[in-house]
């Protein structure tokens, strides 16, 4: 039994250095924070559906579509309201640490945003359609963007109105591409590698046009809309494409 022990106390002090050395050849293990999931990517291409509400401030200059003789009624120079539109939207993104940069556009279609019912002189505007080009920039908070934006905006606006006199108004329209910039702030967050969801709040600052509003009597002339402001409120979901 003693010769039993004594072999086994001399294997014991060979194994022990042994097992140390090949201990030390291996690699020690990685830091607690390397076993934490990488980063979302954002960098990449994506196409998806937007859609907006909609609100015009605005007011226009009257027709001088009265007759001698005849009265003139009463007109509410205000034209403001809200409506609703639906489209599409492309864009490109570029992170860097946790910042990002990017480009996109969009296209909608729309109708009805404003209207004037005084008995008198009913007028209406439609935006038909509407557009934006935009760069935008923000941090990412790895699966989560904020973001400001800032581009381009033109919006195929229509206008209709009653012209002639009170007896026999007639109802004529005209349409004009209306461009200006646009300017706003967002937020969009993955809910997996592919699909995002966004919310974000545009300001479009577009200049006076001129819509010509005429009856077949040659009465009416050009009405001098103002666009006051437009605010635009947004809510996507797009389908990315990572690097």
């Amino acid at each position: 039994m003693n010769a039993f022990f004594l072999r086994l106390a001399l294997a014991t002090s060979i194994l022990v250095p042994v097992s140390s050395a090949m201990a030390a050849d291996l690699e020690p293990p990685p830091p607690v924070d390397d076993l934490r999931p990488a980063t979302y990517d954002w960098t990449g291409g994506y196409i998806g559906v937007i859609g907006t509400v909609i609100s015009l401030d605005g007011h226009y200059d009257k027709v001088p579509d009265c007759v001698p003789g005849l009265p003139c009624g009463p007109v509410d120079p205000e034209m403001s309201g809200t409506g609703y539109m639906g489209g599409v939207i492309a864009g490109w993104n570029y992170q860097f640490d946790d910042f990002l940069v990017g480009i996109e556009g969009d296209y909608s279609w729309g109708g009805l945003v404003a209207q004037n019912r005084d008995p008198a002189e009913r007028t209406e505007m439609y935006f038909d359609s509407m557009g934006t080009i935009r760069a935008r920039g923000g941090i990412v908070l790895d699966n989560t963007l904020i973001y400001l934006t800032a581009g381009l905006a033109f919006i195929d606006a229509r206008m209709t109105g009653e012209v002639g006199p009170l007896c026999c108004s007639f109802l004529d329209e005209d349409s004009q591409w209306v461009t200006g910039y646009a300017i706003g702030a967002g937020m969009e967050h993955a809910f997996s590698d592919s699909l995002h969801g966004r919310l974000e709040y545009l300001y479009i600052d577009a200049p006076g046009y001129k819509f010509r509003l005429e009856d077949p009597n040659n009465f009416g002339g050009d009405v001098h809309m103002h666009f006051t402001g437009i605010h635009a409120i947004r809510a996507g979901l797009t389908y990315n494409f990572s690097l």
